[in-house]
């Protein structure tokens, strides 16, 4: 790797650290946060407890490998963190600009990772087609099939989410990702 593209991995990974930073320096972001990730964690697992018949919480925690775990807390934290940064613009706009598009940009990641944590919580072939038999055997199958793809995709839209929300948060240059506006030009 060239040191241009290492310059331009740090400044964007500065730009998620930065953005998370300001939103969760706010004690009631902060304990927003960790309060919906333990909720999404519960609901996520309470969904195919829910769902299939005779299911309950010590059976579904038992059918969950260490990988499960790993998505699952992942997603609730990410799906957590990607809402409380877009409640963040949205309460913000009259600094960060229209606070309806900084939401809209930060919405399909946001649903992507529900989805993929409900989704992901479907740790068997009764839980997967219990969940979503109404698309079909066909489409079940290959959920099963390509389960684990399919949620670090959503993992890697809920990153994108974040890093455009981070943008908006720290009102970024849209052309260089300068984060200090007012002393930056373009030449």
């Amino acid at each position: 790797m060239s040191s241009l593209s290492i310059r331009t991995i740090m400044n964007r990974f500065s730009i998620y650290v930065e953005g998370i930073k300001i939103v969760l320096k706010h004690s009631i972001y902060l304990i927003s946060f960790l309060a919906f990730a333990l909720f999404l964690f519960g609901f996520f697992i309470y969904i195919p407890v829910r769902t299939v018949p005779g299911n309950d919480f010590a059976f579904q925690l038992s059918l969950f490998k260490p990988l499960d775990y790993l998505l699952l807390i992942s997603l609730s934290l990410l799906t957590s963190l990607s809402v409380n940064m877009n409640v963040f613009s949205f309460r913000h706009k009259g600094t960060l600009g229209t606070g309806i598009s900084a939401v809209s940009q930060g919405g399909v990641g946001g649903t992507a990772g529900v989805i993929a944590s409900i989704f992901g919580t479907a740790s068997c072939t009764t839980c997967v087609s219990s969940l979503f038999g109404f698309l079909g055997l066909g489409t079940v199958f290959f959920l099963l099939d390509y389960r684990s793809y399919i949620v670090f995709g959503s993992i890697i839209l809920v990153l994108f989410s974040l890093y455009f929300t981070s943008k908006k948060v720290l009102n970024a240059c849209e052309k260089c990702n300068h984060i200090q506006l007012k002393s930056h030009k373009h030449k």
